[in-house]
Parts: C-alpha cells; structure tokens; sequence
C-alpha cells in the first residue's frame, strides 16, 4: 500500500512539473507573442504591409511584362479571344527585341577581356610643405654647384624657373603612384568580384533591366564558403569569407512608398531560404542564436509560420515561367530583411544602447515568422544600403521605371490583332462562300461539306416541271494586303518606341542608306544613341554604387590576409563609352601613329608617349601586351653606344618626354 501510495505521489509530482514547464512555456510564449506585437517585430510588419500594398500595381505590371516576353496573352484577354472563335496567335515581337536589347547590353557591359569601370585617383595629389622645403633645397644646393663650377651668376628668375620645374616633376611622379596604386586597386576588386559571381549576376540584372521595370543589384555582400587551399603540396577545403554580389529579384523587392532611392526611405527583400542558409548564420555578428535555433525548431515540427501572403504572385509566376513548383511547393522558408530607420526605444530590448531612445537609427533586421533573428546598426560609415538600381527608361519621381515589354506594349497588341485578323481572313478569303436555298434540297440530304463529283438531290418544283439552283458561290475579298501594312506599321513603331530598330539584329529591311558600309555604320551609330541612354543608367545606377561597395568595405573592413586600403579613388563606368565602335578606333590610333612619325612630333612625344599608344593597339589585337611592347623602365634603360660606353640615364616624365636632372636648366 505505501509503495502504490509513493508510486501515485511520484506520478503526481512528475505531472505537476510538467504542467508547471508547461505553463512556463505558455507564458515565455505569449510573452514573445506580446513582445512581437508591441515592439521591433510590430514595427517591421507595419512598414512590410504598408510596402506590400504600394508594390501590388507593379507586381501587375512585372507579370504582364513577363507573359509579353514569353508571349502570352492575359487570362482575360485569352479568353475574350476564344469566344471571338480567333486562334490565340501571339507574335514575338517582344521577345525579339529584348533579346536584341540585351545582346547589345551585354557587349557594351561585358567586353571580353576588358572591364566596363576602372579606378582612378579622386583628388589631384598636392605635395606636402614638407616635400616643397625639401625640392627647394635641393633646388638652392644645385644653383651653388652650378655657380661654383661655370662661375656665372644665376638670377633670381632662373632659380625660380628651375624650382617650379622641380616642383612640377614631384607632382608628375606622385600622380603616377597614384594612378599605379589605383590600378593594383582596380585588379583586386575585379578578382574579388569574379570570385563573387559578378559575370553570372551581372547577366541577370541585364536581363531584368530589359524586361522589368527595375534591375537590382545587390554587394558586397560577406559569406563563408568552402574554398581549396593549396597546403604542403596538396589542395585542402576550407572555410573562407568572400565578398559576393547577388542580382535581387524585382518581384522580391519591397521599397518605401514614394522614394526613388535605397537611401531615401526603408528598403524590405524577401529572402527565401532553406535550413542549411539559417544554420550556417550562427555565431556571425548580429544573429541571435537562440532565435535562430528557434526557427529551426519550428520548422522542423512544421509549425513555422513565414508566409507573407506573396504566395498568389509567385505561384502566377512559377506559371508564366513553365516552372514545375513554387517556392511554397519546395523546401524553405521566407524571410524579410529590413533596411532602414528605427526609433532607439525599439533597440533597447535587443541589446543596443542607445542614447536618445526618440532618436532614429539605422538598422539592418532579418525576421522570419514572429523572430527577429538578426538586429544590427548598419555598419557604413554613411549609412548606406548595400544595392545598387536602375530601369531600362526612368520615370522622375519614381522608384521604378519602364522595361522594354512597356514601352510597346500598345504595339505589340496590334500586331497581335493584326495577325490574327489576317489568319481569320485568310482562312474566309481561300475559298467560295456558298449560299444554299433549303427549299430546293430534299429532307435529308446532307449540305455541310462539299467535294468532287458530288451528286445533289434536287427537289423538282411539279407546278414548273423545273427545279431552282440549289447553290450560289460568292467569294469573299482578301483584306491581307491591308492588314499586312498595318502589322508593318505598327512593327516599325515598336523599332522607335523601344529604341531597338530591326536592322541591328539583321533584318533586311534597312532601306537604300543601309545597302553601303558607311551608310549601316551611321545608321548603327544613330540607334546607338538611344540604347547609349540605357547603358548610362546602369554605369550610373547599378555598376558604380556595387564597385564602390566594394572598394569602401576593402577600406573598411580588410579580410585577413589582405593589405589595407591607402588614399581615395573614384569610379568611373565606361560602358556607355564603349559603344564606339572599336574597330573605328583602332583605325584612329593606327592613322594617330603614321601621322605623328615625324622628328617633331616624336620629340614631343617622347618614347613612352608613343609606347603607351602602341599598347593600346596592341590591346585590341589581343596579343600579349608586355611581350610587344617594353614598359617604360625598359624604354629609357641604358644601352652600349658606338664607343663602348652607355650613355647616362635620363629621367622620363609622365607624359613620356625626356626630363633633365636637377641643375642642368642652371648651367
């Protein structure tokens, strides 16, 4: 009896326990609930809705852009056409014109063996008042040696003269360190960003610049991969950081309502992410560990709850894109990643002191669910989010712009009607139209079809002894020719709505100036023109902010191993400059170099003058540079002359002509 009596008090404090955890994990529960409701959480949803809505019409807009590039009607529209009993002909105007427009694109931005940006220098150098003392007492110290070897005086305006051309030549020697350390920059960024997947994202956001409304660019962004080492002879993978960018999604992006800038207002991307992603963030700064292992509790029991409600936009994509599963019908999660201001009081909470708790600050948060498992003040010194964008036509005033898919829309429709109205017309006009008199047929007799050698049945009218003709023909007019010139029309109204003419993906419909050489090549410089516009929006837009991302977080935040960032530079995109056409440039510099091959100009010139020109033909000829053409030290080495003897060293300047040592203006 006392055995079953403990056994029951056991079995009673075994339960109260358990309610007692349970009851603690209810009230932690609706604690975060509360929590969630009233603080950083309540305060992000709010801004998500609030973005959500201003996006519904251009999430509109990207789909009708995306059924128009892979050309297909609208649900409605398709089915007005089926009950018109028109066939649902969908002519690819579209999707050869941005298929145009981003080939194009794509050899202006991505020239093999070149790159469409480079660094230089962002300030003129000055010399330091100390190097000015320095120049100017060398300067005195060889007017004394001149005067003590030749015994002439030297005026006040020759040792002037001499000191200012002293001074000139530090300020050429410290503008070549400068170029020459930005251009060591310049290849370390351009190796940081094939390690990132520049070329493979770059050719995204070409894309989406063409066909949407707006293209996203997104780096440096800092992840840990497995690279391979090479260690005591053998290749070993390991962990590394490496800067990435990444082309967002425009149906993924979430900007503030009425701002045309990252930096103007809050900015919200819809991440979708597997178990793997999240885990892989433990123990970096500003991830909250115990959130995370929450969300990866909750997924695994399947009660995580991160739908945020874009599941009907994206499933309608998935459709358009002939994709056989959505994000949703996939494994993974969402998650919403904040840009933007946050009132101090809402940090407090998370670990972040703040002095001012009505004070705005700027902050980068990840939420997925009813967690925020990431809050952090954004680390740029200037408070700057990390993307960079732009649109194929921009709109003042806006955040997003026009995709070509906008731009003819009108006239992709036409052409449409006008095809299936020539298909319809086609198929009246191939034959007779036959009028039948059912009076003169008996009952029975089968009227629908017609073929040769068919015997009709004829009823006999007895009053007349005669019998009427039972069928008319009549032939219907063909409208092909007419229809023909509106599809034309409105086919060449596309070439100047979207600024992508026929002729330059080889139609040969070019008219009489196009039949020479030199009359294609004006007519291509002319389209130029307009996609030249488009290019300056992404050298501007999307190329300039990534590279100088990268080039501030070098300066900021040097991964291990790396040598840290002297001085300032600036970028400088050069894709729309890139349209001239290369060939035409070449024949320049080769004319350049014959008419300067004379005694006069080549004293101007110098040596280096006319190396530096040789390697920029040699550059176009793809052939190696260094081993045609000697660098500038080997130019100006000393070679054996006649007697025996090299001649003394000379000193070079920047522009390539020869400088005289210190002192000899004075002798």
């Amino acid at each position: 009896m006392n055995q079953a009596r403990g056994l029951v008090v056991a079995i009673s404090n075994d339960q109260m326990v358990a309610d007692e955890r349970r009851h603690a994990q209810e009230s932690d529960a609706a604690r975060e609930r509360e929590r969630f409701e009233t603080g950083l959480g309540a305060y992000i949803r709010r801004r998500w809705e609030t973005a959500k809505r201003a996006k519904q019409p251009i999430e509109r807009r990207i789909m009708r852009n995306l059924r128009q590039r892979n050309g297909e009607y609208e649900p409605d529209h398709l089915q007005k056409i089926k009950e018109q009993g028109q066939e649902p002909i969908y002519m690819l105007l579209t999707t050869i014109k941005c298929r145009a427009a981003k080939a194009w694109i794509r050899d202006a931005l991505m020239p093999a063996g070149d790159r469409p940006w480079t660094l230089e220098p962002a300030h003129e150098p000055e010399l330091p008042d100390e190097s000015v003392e320095v120049i100017a007492a060398e300067t005195w110290r060889q007017a004394e040696m001149a005067i003590a070897q030749s015994g002439e005086m030297i005026t006040p305006q020759m040792f002037m003269d001499e000191l200012d051309r002293a001074k000139k030549e530090a300020k050429r020697r410290l503008k070549r360190e400068a170029m020459d350390a930005a251009e060591d920059l310049e290849n370390r960024i351009e190796d940081q960003l094939l390690e990132g997947g520049w070329s493979k994202e770059f050719s995204a956001v070409i894309s989406d610049l063409v066909d949407f409304p707006a293209a996203i660019m997104k780096g440096p962004i800092l992840r840990r991969r497995k690279r391979l080492f090479w260690e005591n002879g053998r290749p070993v993978a390991k962990d590394a950081l490496v800067r990435e960018c990444q082309r967002v999604d425009p149906l993924r992006a979430y900007p503030e309502p009425n701002i045309t800038d990252f930096d103007e207002g809050y900015f919200i991307e819809l991440h979708q992410m597997s178990r793997s992603d999240l885990h892989s963030m433990i123990g970096l700064p500003g991830w909250n560990e115990e959130a995370i292992r929450r969300v990866l509790d909750d997924v695994d029991s399947g009660s995580l709850a991160s739908d945020w409600a874009t599941r009907s936009i994206e499933s309608e994509r998935a459709r358009a894109n002939d994709e056989q599963a959505s994000i949703w019908e996939r494994e993974g999660f969402e998650a919403l990643q904040f840009w933007g201001e946050v009132p101090g009081k809402e940090l407090a909470d998370w670990g972040i002191e703040v002095s001012d708790p009505h004070e705005q600050h700027d902050v980068e948060c990840w939420m997925i669910g009813p967690e925020i498992v990431k809050v952090q003040l954004n680390p740029h010194p200037l408070v700057r989010k990390p993307y960079g964008k732009d649109s194929y036509e921009r709109v003042p005033g806006s955040f997003w712009g026009r995709g070509v898919p906008d731009l003819m829309r009108d006239c992709q429709r036409l052409v449409n009607a006008s095809a299936r109205a020539m298909v319809m017309n086609m198929g009246i006009a191939s034959g007779p139209q036959v009028a039948v008199d059912i009076d003169a047929i008996p009952p029975g007799e089968r009227v629908t079809s017609m073929f040769p050698w068919k015997i009709w049945s004829l009823k006999f009218d007895k009053t007349t002894g005669t019998s009427r003709m039972p069928i008319h023909f009549f032939q219907p007019n063909p409208m092909t020719d007419s229809l023909m010139k509106v599809y034309q029309h409105f086919s060449q109204q596309a070439d100047e709505q979207s600024g992508i003419p026929s002729y330059i993906y080889g139609s040969g419909n070019i008219g009489a100036a196009g039949k020479t050489a030199s009359g294609l090549s004006m007519l291509m410089n002319s389209a130029a023109k307009g996609i030249k516009d488009a290019i300056s929006h992404v050298d501007s837009g999307i190329t300039e902010p990534v590279v100088i991302g990268y080039v501030e977080h070098n300066m900021l935040y040097p991964l291990k191993g790396e040598r840290p960032i002297e001085g300032d530079v600036k970028v400088i995109a050069k894709g729309a400059m890139s349209l001239v056409s290369k060939e035409q440039s070449q024949m320049r510099r080769i004319e350049f170099l014959q008419q300067t091959m004379n005694p006069m100009d080549a004293e101007i010139m110098g040596a280096n003058g006319r190396a530096a020109i040789l390697r920029e033909v040699v550059k176009t000829l793809d052939m190696p540079v260094d081993d045609v053409v000697p660098d500038n030290q080997e130019l100006m080495a000393p070679s054996v002359g006649p007697g025996g003897q090299a001649p003394l060293p000379q000193e070079v300047g920047v522009d390539g002509s020869p400088v005289g040592r210190p002192g000899d203006a004075l002798r």
